[in-house]
């Protein structure tokens, strides 16, 4: 949600918290991230109605997409075309795969109390269901523009990595 995000950025990586469920690896097939904006708050079942005209943008693809991690530790991509967050709208982040090798590989969930996330039940699929459920995922960014912060703020900027 854009209030959650805190400006304009230039996103470079995404990484989700692996849980301690399941299995440490995972493969997908024809994996493809894609990234946009959108104004309105409710995402819709269409899943090309969920981004503002002309805002969609392809940052990640991979004919073969290992992810492997302990639990505890983030499944990294690094982003191949960075995506800049003009700081307005709701970032959207779709994932789509044609295939995965059958894996237990879990990511921590949290309830989001709100239809914040689109599922489909199987690959390639235009339509999907509304959930509450959303992976714990972390991005990582570089601040672009000027914006309001605190001292305390500009501090741990600098304190954390």
């Amino acid at each position: 949600m854009e209030e959650e995000l805190g400006g304009p950025m230039t996103i470079t990586a995404v990484s989700w918290l692996r849980s301690y469920e399941g299995d440490s690896i995972g493969v997908e097939y024809d994996f493809r991230m894609y990234m946009g904006l959108l104004q309105q708050d409710d995402l819709l079942p269409e899943f090309d109605q969920n981004y503002d005209p002309g805002t969609r943008q392809l940052v990640f693809q991979s004919d073969s997409l290992l992810l492997e991690g302990e639990a505890w530790e983030w499944l990294t991509i690094q982003l191949q075309e960075p995506f800049q967050y003009p700081g307005t709208g709701n970032l959207v982040i779709e994932l789509t795969r044609s295939d995965a090798y059958f894996t237990n590989l879990f990511c921590f969930r949290w309830y989001t109390h709100e239809y914040r996330t689109v599922l489909a039940l199987r690959p390639n699929e235009t339509m999907g269901y509304a959930n509450t459920v959303a992976a714990m995922l972390r991005i990582d960014y570089v601040p672009t523009g000027l914006s309001r912060m605190t001292w305390p703020a500009v501090k741990s900027l600098f304190l954390v990595n």
